[in-house]
């Protein structure tokens, strides 16, 4: 073998390599995008049901009626953020202690993760608070 047959065979080898890496690397960037994206969004709704359920707590110390206190939560968890929703049985108030508990729904703003059915659910949160009301 000549070194003119070895130079024409390894030919645009470079080029090859740097797409391959390139593409290992726009990969990379978009796996922890959705990562980013999924756990600022798990940290947002675990705060909007412990905000939301300490509202709902509140609300129901202060009139004694679950369903006002629970439609308060439901406002506070809109009113702060448009995309969350507080399921249809998301909202319970214990009558004895006024505990208020809160599940609040969202879904993940990602760029890949929600479109493939084998990480869909990862972008699905869901986080459910307790409160009690103050003394």
């Amino acid at each position: 073998m000549t070194i003119n047959r070895l130079h024409r065979e390894q030919t645009g080898l470079v080029g090859k390599i740097a797409v391959v890496w390139l593409l290992i690397g726009a990969l990379f960037l978009l796996a922890a995008f959705d990562g980013i994206a999924i756990a600022s969004t798990t940290y947002r709704v675990e705060d909007l049901a412990g905000n939301a359920a300490a509202v709902a707590a509140l609300s129901y110390k202060a009139n004694g009626k679950a369903g006002d206190a629970c439609d308060a939560a439901i406002a506070y968890v809109t009113e702060h953020d448009k995309e969350a929703r507080v399921p249809t049985d998301g909202c319970a108030i214990e009558p004895d202690t006024g505990v208020a508990t809160v599940t609040v729904r969202k879904v993940a703003g990602t760029i890949a993760a929600q479109r493939f059915s084998f990480t869909r659910d990862y972008t699905q949160i869901e986080a459910t608070q307790a409160a009690s009301p103050p003394l």
